[in-house]
């Protein structure tokens, strides 16, 4: 990944009162984190894979889902994306962020 979400995301212990405080639960708004670049070639990853992935119709929404559960089936950005978040030093910074481990 060109710049990696980490160096993107504001210090977690800096927003830990206002996601605590946040109403109507706890909750955090963050801009700019993920690089548009980066969504645009996932986007068209997907686009381009989708057929191959489960469709999950849903009797409440208007459209139905779609989920990959084979990891092998992503390409290189969207691999990517999804490693990071979850990465240990990322996970660390959400416990940061809501105090929960």
């Amino acid at each position: 990944m060109q710049c990696s979400l980490l160096n993107r995301l504001p210090k977690a212990g800096k927003l830990h009162n206002s996601y605590n405080c946040a109403k109507p639960f706890p909750h955090a708004v963050l801009q700019d984190v993920f690089d548009p670049k980066l969504l645009r070639k996932i986007s068209d990853e997907i686009d381009q894979d989708i057929s191959s992935w489960k469709e999950l119709p849903h009797r409440k929404y208007v459209f139905n889902k779609f989920v990959c559960d084979e990891p092998t089936k992503f390409r290189y950005s969207t691999k990517e994306l999804i490693d990071e978040l979850q990465s240990k030093s990322f996970c660390k910074w959400i416990e940061k962020l809501t105090g929960y481990r």
